[in-house]
C-alpha cells in the first residue's frame, strides 16, 4: 500500500510543479520582470504551491494564532526540509535560498522563476546587495523566512544558539521579527525530523509513504527592535522562541 501510495504521490507532485511552473511564468510575464507588485504576487503564488504539496502529502497543519498579523520577516526553528512546505502553505513567502541552488537541474530554476533571494555567503558585494534586497521586501510587507539554527535539529531538544546575521536587515531597518515554532507528532515509525546523520533520498522515501503528516504552526508575539544590534536582537528572539518550546514540548 505504502509503495502505491508513493508512486500515486509522486504522480501528484510532478504534475504540480508543471502547474505551478505555468502559473509562475504567467504572473511574471503579467507584470513584468522585475517590480515589487511581482514579487507580491509570486510570494502568494508560492502559498498556492505549498498549500498544493501538503494536500499532496497529507500534511495536516495545525495552526495557532493569526496569519494575518505577520508581515515581515518570520524568524523559524528548524527539523526538516518539510518546513518550507509547511510554512509555504501557511504565509505567502518570497523564499531565501543559498546561491548554489540556482545551479542545481531543474529545481534551480523552478525556484528562480518564483524571484527568490539568493543567498552567497562567500562575497562580501553580494551580501550587501542581498541585505538591501530583504529590507526593500520587509518593507513592502512581504514575508520571508529565515532559520537562524542554521541546520535541522532533533524536536525532542533545545533550540541552538541563532546566527545573528540573519537579523541584520531587521536591525538596521527598525522593523519587527514575527517568530514561529514548527513541530511534528512523530513516533518510531514516523520521524519527520532530519538530523544529523540521516540520508536524504531514504528519508524522503519514507516520509512520502506516510498517510499522514500531523504538524503544529504556533505564531508567537512580534518583536521589537528597539534600537537593539543584530545580535542582541536574536539573542532576545532566541530567547522568546526557546522559553515557549520548552514549554510546550519539553516540560
Amino acid at each position: 500500500m505504502a509503495h502505491f501510495r508513493r508512486l500515486y504521490r509522486i504522480i501528484l507532485i510532478l504534475f504540480w510543479f508543471f502547474i505551478m511552473t505555468f502559473y509562475a511564468l504567467f504572473i511574471r510575464f503579467c507584470c513584468g520582470k522585475g517590480g515589487i507588485e511581482a514579487t507580491k504576487r509570486l510570494s502568494k503564488a508560492a502559498r498556492v504551491w505549498g498549500a498544493g504539496l501538503t494536500r499532496i502529502l497529507n500534511i495536516q497543519v495545525k495552526l495557532y494564532g493569526n496569519t494575518n498579523n505577520v508581515k515581515g520577516l518570520i524568524v523559524s526553528n528548524h527539523l526538516s526540509y518539510m518546513d518550507i512546505l509547511v510554512t509555504a502553505s501557511t504565509f505567502p513567502l518570497r523564499f531565501t535560498p543559498k546561491a548554489e541552488i540556482s545551479k542545481w537541474p531543474f529545481l534551480g530554476w523552478f525556484i528562480g522563476i518564483s524571484d527568490p533571494i539568493w543567498i552567497d555567503r562567500n562575497s562580501r558585494q553580494s551580501s550587501k546587495k542581498t541585505l538591501n534586497e530583504f529590507i526593500e521586501t520587509l518593507k513592502n510587507e512581504i514575508n520571508l523566512i529565515i532559520f537562524p539554527e542554521g541546520t535541522t535539529t532533533d524536536s525532542k531538544v533545545e533550540l541552538l544558539p541563532f546566527k545573528s546575521t540573519t537579523f541584520e536587515a531587521a536591525a538596521k531597518g527598525q522593523l519587527p521579527i514575527y517568530p514561529i515554532l514548527l513541530h511534528y507528532k512523530e513516533d518510531d515509525d514516523h520521524i519527520i525530523s532530519w538530523f544529523g546523520d540521516a540520508t536524504l533520498l531514504p528519508h524522503v522515501w519514507k516520509v512520502i509513504g506516510m498517510k499522514k503528516i500531523e504538524a503544529e504552526v504556533h505564531i508567537l508575539d512580534p518583536i521589537i527592535s528597539h534600537g537593539k544590534n543584530r545580535k542582541e536582537f536574536s539573542h532576545a528572539a532566541h530567547e522568546a522562541m526557546n522559553s515557549e518550546y520548552k514549554k510546550l514540548y519539553l516540560s
